[in-house]
């Protein structure tokens, strides 16, 4: 599947759960892939793959900004063709306040 698939299934669910709750989730709420599978399953359009493996990368590690408007996420890509390559994810998202 690979994180340009599932890329867009992340877009959507961290915004939903920011609107949701006035924050963007905790990292009580996802530390782990299926942590972050189950928050995006809930709150996503599409759900996503039941492993890594499938999904096409490993969850690093989330952490919400101290304003609790964004969040980065950082996983390792499976490439076929090179390997592993790390990428990091920035996101702001807009609240409702």
């Amino acid at each position: 599947m690979g994180i340009n698939a599932v890329f867009p299934d992340l877009r959507d669910a961290l915004p939903r759960f920011a609107v949701s709750h006035n924050s963007v989730p905790d990292m009580s709420l996802i530390y782990d892939w299926q942590s972050l599978r189950r928050l995006v399953n809930r709150y996503g359009k599409t759900p996503l793959p039941a492993t890594e493996a499938e999904a096409g990368f490993t969850f690093v590690n989330y952490k919400p900004e101290l304003t609790h408007d964004g969040y980065t996420l950082l996983v390792d890509l499976n490439e076929p063709e090179n390997g592993v390559k790390r990428l990091e994810i920035n996101e702001k998202v807009n609240r409702v306040n």
